[in-house]
């Protein structure tokens, strides 16, 4: 113990007092003879063996609310009316409760690896206290580097959002009185005394490569010999026994049946795993209230705050943040190196998680459009630097002016996702649970619980039909960004760009004339002669913009053409995509 840091483990468990010995025996004998009602409740958290009765609960009449942890003003039920002396004992504490409950652990017992509290929201400080009543010293409370005798006779506090479990090896059952509470001045003043003794603890030891191996090789043969349930207990076990680091015991079971192929047995163990130690849906909770958590950070470049792109950034968040999915969010380029101007555009990355990834799109493309008139409907952007996502490109049309939203949904624990680090460029201006609680195995994990369904939607998204709305779309988009590069002087910039519109429009004539070959270059042009009465002539005007040197004025001749000659052989597509074609027309004639 001499290296073990105990203060960082009293801020997980410690003793607050001692409880007056005679107070303490009367309610020991009081339950002990009382007829409690017990239920068995998280049952799938357990072996078998862990059963509780509700005292006090936000809604004393609801005594068949399965022992579920609420929030609220908690009032006695009838179990604590039955039980006089520990009533009297609990109120008279000054404690502001939530939860109350009698838990039982019955010999050979053992409550799995977990967190509490992460389903409850997270506006108010919380701490769950233990009033151990019977116990032995086999009767334990596991956390990641130790395991801790709860000693009966004192007041004990836990920090339930630290993972922990418990086991009774002994031939007796165990009894506690569980106390959750919210963080008054009572109990404050409790802390400043509390206290860990050294006899009520033991270090586990550090599970290393070898035995961890070992492990596996044991759960696999027991699995092949005394079946699926004993080899998943051998390693939920290994919470109780060991230090395991970073890993936790569902990583174990998750590895086990990888290396099998038992991929429906994996993807049980992902979701416990997430379940019980990362994340459960919030209970009693506003749904936009839980999708506007986490923190928001400020660009730190207060040269570009004053820009309009500033403005639209925070408030496209903002839209961002209103549905569920959203984990991290990313600014790129010009606005996170602090460069920015008039020009730029605003480029943001938006992490989301798996199982919200098609939703969140559809729901964001929704709230974009409704918070700005959109000059056209969103361009998928197939040739941005793979994130594990989709690129998206909007043209926003605001009161100062029309600006480009490049926004990329990218999935979380996605591999793909790994490239976000090579880029310079970049600032967190979002994030749901804070900057250091990342966790690549675990998010990798859920992505393969979802990666089937995610990679298909990837795929559709970006399955881009050549069609002939989306194709004028995009020459309206490329205009745009050629004339903010020959605005900026970028004429290096410009040319490419004015390259990939000439071979968009090229691709359009084809979709008229020539649709056998509709996603051909400039190869084979020379059959447009041949096509229609014009033929010649537009085979002769296509030359023209292909030898166009550009400037502001080539740039509005060759794309009011474009859209005359959408307008002449396109008409149906050419009037749904009115909007966006009179918007760019006069943008670029500005």
């Amino acid at each position: 113990m001499e290296n073990f840091n105990v203060n960082k483990l009293m801020e997980s468990i410690s003793q607050l007092y001692p409880i007056q010995p005679n107070q303490f025996q009367a309610m020991v004998d009081e339950i002990q003879n009382a007829n409690i009602p017990y239920k068995v409740h998280y049952d799938d958290y357990q072996s078998g063996g862990w059963f509780t009765a509700v005292l006090y609960a936000p809604d004393a009449k609801d005594e068949g609310n399965e022992g579920t942890v609420r929030d609220g003003v908690a009032k006695p039920t009838t179990v604590a009316e039955n039980l006089p002396c520990t009533r009297q004992f609990l109120d008279g504490l000054g404690l502001e409760y939530f939860t109350v409950r009698i838990a039982r652990t019955d010999p050979d017992a053992w409550l799995w690896e977990h967190r509490d509290y992460i389903e409850l929201n997270e506006d108010k400080k919380r701490l769950r206290l233990h009033i151990p009543l019977v116990s032995n010293p086999r009767a334990i409370m596991q956390f990641s580097q130790c395991s801790v005798h709860l000693a009966p006779g004192w007041l004990w506090k836990l920090d339930p959002m630290v993972s922990h479990a418990i086991s009774n090896t002994s031939q007796e059952s165990r009894t506690h009185i569980i106390l959750d509470c919210y963080v008054n001045e009572t109990l404050r003043e409790m802390l400043d005394g509390e206290i860990l003794e050294a006899k009520n603890m033991r270090l586990l030891p550090h599970l290393d490569a070898a035995t961890r191996k070992e492990l596996l090789i044991e759960a696999h043969d027991l699995f092949a010999s005394q079946g699926m349930e004993k080899a998943e207990m051998h390693l939920l076990k290994t919470f109780h026994r060991y230090d395991l680091g970073e890993d936790t015991s569902y990583d174990l079971l998750i590895d086990l049946y990888r290396e099998m192929g038992f991929r429906a047995r994996e993807n049980f163990w992902i979701e416990a795993q997430t379940g019980r130690v990362y994340h459960r849906e919030k209970i009693d909770s506003n749904p936009s209230a839980v999708c506007s958590l986490g923190t928001v950070f400020p660009n730190p470049h207060a040269s570009v705050s004053s820009l309009a792109q500033s403005s639209i950034l925070l408030e496209v968040l903002q839209v961002c943040r209103q549905y569920h999915g959203l984990e991290k969010a990313y600014v790129r380029g010009s606005l996170a190196r602090g460069d920015a101007d008039r020009h730029s555009d605003i480029d943001l990355l938006c992490v989301v998680a798996p199982e919200h990834f098609a939703s969140f799109i559809q729901q964001v493309d929704d709230g974009i459009k409704q918070k700005y008139d959109a000059a056209a409907d969103s361009w998928v952007d197939t040739i941005v630097k793979d994130f594990g996502g989709v690129g998206f490109v909007y043209l926003l049309q605001t009161n100062k002016g029309l600006y480009q939203l490049d926004l990329y949904v990218a999935c979380q624990g996605h591999p793909s996702l790994q490239n976000l680090d090579d880029v310079p460029a970049k600032q967190l201006v979002f994030c749901k649970h804070g900057k250091d609680k990342s966790n690549s195995r675990v998010e990798f994990s859920h992505f393969r619980l979802h990666s089937e369904a995610v990679l298909q939607d990837i795929r559709r998204i970006n399955d881009v039909e050549s069609s002939v709305s989306p194709t004028i779309t995009e020459l309206c988009i490329l205009a745009f960004m050629i004339k903010k590069c020959l605005e900026r002087g970028d004429n290096f910039l410009a040319d490419n760009e004015y390259n990939m519109w000439k071979r968009q429009f090229l691709q359009l004539v084809r979709q008229r004339f020539d649709t056998e070959h509709r996603d051909y270059g400039f190869y084979h042009v020379k059959r447009l002669i041949t096509k229609g009465e014009d033929g010649a002539r537009l085979y002769e005007d296509l030359c023209k913009l292909y030898c166009l040197s550009l400037s502001k004025e080539c740039l509005v001749v060759a794309h009011h053409y474009a859209m005359a000659f959408a307008e002449t052989h396109f008409p149906e597509e050419y009037a749904q995509q009115q909007k966006i074609v009179r918007a760019i027309c006069g943008h670029i004639h500005n």
